[in-house]
This record gives C-alpha cells, structure tokens and sequence, in this order.
C-alpha cells in the first residue's frame, strides 16, 4: 500500500539533518459507490490519494488506510491501495480510535441503488448508519482532538454515515428535513461551466469559480492591514479560487443558521456539540477576546454560485396562465457554501472540514485537469493537502513548524545566523527562508502553534477592525511570528552550528529529538517577555512621538 513518505531532508544520509516532521495517519471512511482508483467514468478517489502519499510533498509524513462500510470491495475499485477493514464499524474489536489522528468521510448511502429515492428521509436506514455506539465512540476521539473531514452529495447522498456525526451533522445538510438540494429543477445547485452549461461536461478542464471569504490581519502595526483567505484556500500559486463543477452539488449550513445549541441525541453521551471555550467571566477578566474564541463555531469560507435557471414557483392562488407567467421569471444565481471549518482548538476538541460534494474529489471530475497537470489541478492538491495540514492536533502542527525551523537552521548557508544576531533579527532571516515554500498564511498557522491558547490572544484577530483607520489594540501577526521564530532559531543556533560543524567530517551525525524539542521550548517561553521588552521600549517612543505630535498641533492652532 501507497502509505507513508519521509522526505524531512535533501539529503537523507545525514541523520542531523533529519528531525523528522510529525506523522499524520489519516483513516478514509467510505460507503456505497466510492472508489479508490482513477477512472474518469467513476467515483475514485486515486488521485486524492497519490496526492497525500507523493514523496515530494515535504511538510509530513502521511499513513494512510481505507475502511469499507462494505462487506468487501472488488479489486478494480481498490486501485493501488488496500483496504484494511471491509464491513467496518467503529466499535469492532481490532479498531483502536487513537491509533488515527484523522478520519476522512467519503459517504454515499443511501443511494439509487439501494432501491430507494433520494427525497426522503425514510431511506436513511441500518446497517450503514452509526449506531449509538458507534456515534459516541466517534465523539469521544474528537473530544481529544481527533480531526474529521465529511462530504456526500445532493439529496440525502451520504447521510447514513455522516447525518449523527457531532458538528458535521450541523454544518452541512444531510437529510431532506435539512433541506437539502434536489437532484435537478430549481432547487439543484448545478455549476457546470460553459456558455451552455446545461451540455458541459462535469470531466472538462473548465473549473466553477468559487468565493472566497477573506479575513484581515494587522500585517505591520498600526498602519498596514493584509486580507487573505483561509489557510485551507491558499497555496503557493496563489488562492485556490477554482474547484471542479458538477451538475447537482450539495450544500453546507450558512454560518448563522448552524444549530448550536440541538441536542445530539447519542445515547449516554452528555456533552454540548459547541461547548464554551473561555467562560464569560474570564473573557471579561482578561478583555475581550471575540465571540469566537469564547465559543467557536462553524463559518463557511469559501461560496459557488449555480448556473442552473432557477425560477419562481408559481402561487397557488394564481391562475394558470399567471403561474405560467410567474414560472417564467428567471431568478439570479443561488449563492451556496462550499467548504466550512470549525476551529476546536481552543475548546480542546478536533477540528472540522465539511465540503459540499464529493465532487470536487473524484476521478470523474479530475481526470481532465490532472491530465493537464495545470494550474487548477495542483491549486486542487493543495486544497487536499491543506485539509490534512489542518486538521492535525496542535502539537503536531507544532512539530511542523520546528522542523521547518531546524531545516531552516541546518540546510541555510553558515552565514545565514552568524554573528550576535537578535532574535528579532533571525526571526526576519527565517521569515524570508520559509517564505520561499509555505504561502503566508501557512506561516501563520503553523508558527502560532508553538504558543498555548491564552498566548494566541496576543495576536491580532480577524475581523477586529473592518476600516483603514490605525489600530492600536492587537499585536500584528508578523511582530509574534518573528518573535517566536526568532527566539526558536535563538535557543537552538547553537546545536544546530555544532551540527554543521560536524557535518563537515562526518555524514553520520546524530541529534536527539528530544533535545531540539527542550531548547525550542526553552525558545519559545521566553516569545511574550521578548514581546513585553518591545512593547515598553515602544511605549517610551510613544509618549515622546505625542509629545511632538501635541507641540506642532499647538502650533497649527495658534497659526
């Protein structure tokens, strides 16, 4: 089986040079039609696969297996890779939860072929629903932070196995009572591509574009803001902006219609699907930390819209020919969500990722674009690798970004940290070297994670502030993120000169793990005085700058 990559270094002979990024071992989950091969007339996922587990992809190490609802699958739809339980439940004897840091849901049943129609919810039945069991079980891993990933279709494509999944259940629409969209008419969200969508093909290489919604970030305090997508839709390309069309997509659950508050109705599972993060009290004590942080839901960040005709329905009081003229009235495009993220960080659970369809992950619909091999298909791995970069735990994206910081220290020419730098200083250097292979807002998310929650509040939160005006409230993003870079690069120089040192004799040098790791801590704990050291010195600066700024208005006055 196609499972695991380890390419942490250039030059694999050189064991100082191999810290080794985290592993992130990734169950897919799937029912029905879902297949693990690369046929363009079907609903493999291969080339998902091939994506996590190609050797070039540097940032991890992925192992990854395949559990069947199925009683077994036929070797054409395995593809290159094994199954490793058919007729898998969640509470089966050989299945250890905590051996997966994510699960990934592909789900199809109930389908057309199980006998029955996708409008109604009667067909959402035994034996692929998650029994009360099985749900709760599910729910505990992502309460220690297990990390899930869902998508099914239109109708109720996919609510046998997703439909009680706490969090998914909500922020996506599974069954009809959900209101889910309908296979075809108005209320399908078709977004094939074309000037006549209707004959366009769902395989071409015309992809739909998609909306993304940017968040802003004080970039260099207090003059300059930055807008950018969510991590899941940046890349080095630029934004993922488009994603593979298809005629009947499913829908996620807009941001203030998710039910926070519904019971979850798994037998002896008591706790709330959102829980409070920060209590009330306690935001008050430490100042206002955003409804997010205090408890985080679910936001869409990225949209489609349909190219469908969408039309009024006709009122029943109306006459016919009323209705028909009623009938005829075009609507504007329907705007629907198209991938959603719940952030469980700070209420110490797994984080989410919900998708619309299926669709914009299958053989079908990617053949075409990866056999171009352009643009569109490698923004499309990205957002695949995006996916499994963040839902991993904390201390895994933690790990990511030291061993990012010791390649950095290691692999950069001698000169790169030489003399008395600052922190401050090799924070900028290490800034600039990362940002030639991961986008900003990777940086971002992945350097943050060396802090502890009540750290991040030190950074400036999306969303604070939607003018130009100068903001003084919020440290920006870049100030902590050379701070902790810089006071990791700081503690660990001195290993890692001593590394290269030895290098030059040997190829055998080794390190210990645990050693980077104590010093990086060591680094990192000193990030808020190094932060607090600043802040005083600007405070000074300050008074003397208002001082002046006083002095000359005083002048103008008198003017």
């Amino acid at each position: 089986m196609k499972s695991e990559t380890n390419v942490t270094s250039t030059r694999s002979s050189q064991k100082a040079f191999t810290y080794s990024a985290p592993v992130l071992r990734i169950l897919f989950v799937i029912d029905g039609r879902i297949r693990l091969d690369k046929d363009p007339t079907q609903f493999g996922l291969g080339f998902v696969l091939d994506t996590l587990c190609d050797p070039s992809w540097n940032t991890v190490r992925v192992e990854l297996s395949v559990a069947t609802r199925e009683e077994s699958i036929c070797d054409a739809a395995r593809g290159d890779y094994d199954v490793r339980y058919t007729g898998f439940k969640f509470t089966q004897p050989d299945f250890d939860g905590d051996a997966w840091d994510q699960v990934w849901f592909f789900a199809d049943r109930p389908n057309e072929h199980d006998g029955g129609e996708l409008d109604t919810d009667a067909n959402i039945l035994a034996p692929y629903v998650l029994s009360d069991d099985e749900a709760r079980t599910l729910a505990e891993w992502m309460d220690r932070g297990g990390g899930v990933f869902a998508t099914g279709d239109h109708g109720v494509l996919g609510a046998s196995l997703c439909h009680r999944i706490p969090r998914v259940r909500t922020m996506r629409r599974w069954k009809i009572a959900d209101g889910v969209p309908a296979v075809d008419g108005s209320r399908s969200n078709q977004t094939l591509q074309g000037q006549n969508p209707s004959g366009a093909s769902e395989g071409d290489t015309l992809l739909q574009p998609i909306e993304l919604v940017y968040s802003n970030a004080v970039h260099s305090m207090p003059f300059s803001f930055v807008s950018r997508p969510h991590p899941l839709l940046c890349s080095d390309l630029g934004p993922i902006d488009h994603f593979p069309d298809h005629m009947h997509e499913g829908e996620l659950v807009p941001d203030d219609d998710v039910k926070l508050d519904e019971s979850l109705g798994i037998l002896g599972y008591t706790r709330p699907e959102y829980p409070v993060a920060v209590p009330e009290i306690l935001a008050r004590a430490i100042g206002d930390i955003g409804p997010a942080r205090r408890r985080p839901r679910p936001h869409i960040i990225a949209y489609g819209k349909t190219t469908n005709p969408r039309y009024l329905e006709p009122l029943a009081e109306l006459s016919r020919a009323a209705s028909a003229f009623a009938f005829a009235r075009q609507l504007p495009a329907k705007r629907f969500g198209l991938v959603s993220v719940y952030d469980g960080d700070v209420a110490g659970l797994g984080r989410v990722v919900c998708d619309s369809t299926w669709h914009h992950w299958l053989s079908i619909n990617l053949a075409g674009i990866a056999e171009a091999n352009n643009a569109d298909y490698r923004k499309m791995q990205a957002y695949y690798r995006n996916i499994a970069l963040w839902l991993a735990r904390p201390a895994q994206r933690g790990a990511m970004s030291l061993a990012a910081v010791w390649r950095v220290l290691t692999l950069s020419g001698p000169m790169a940290f030489s003399g008395r730098r600052s922190p401050w200083e090799m924070g900028e250097r290490a800034l600039a070297l990362l940002g030639g292979w991961l986008a900003p807002c990777w940086i971002n998310e992945l350097v943050v994670s060396q802090l502890n929650a009540s750290s991040l509040y030190l950074a400036k939160r999306p969303g604070e502030s939607d003018s130009l005006t100068p903001a003084w409230q919020g440290l920006p993003e870049e100030l902590v993120n050379r701070a902790i870079l810089g006071a990791m690069c700081h503690a660990l120089k001195p290993l890692a000169a001593k590394v290269r040192r030895a290098q030059t004799l040997r190829n055998d040098v080794e390190v210990d793990p645990k050693e980077i790791e104590r010093l990086a801590a060591r680094g990192v704990a000193k990030v808020p005085a190094l932060i607090r050291e600043n802040l005083d010195e600007a405070i000074k600066a300050l008074g003397t700058l208002r001082d002046r700024v006083s002095v000359a208005e005083k002048r103008g006055s008198s003017a």
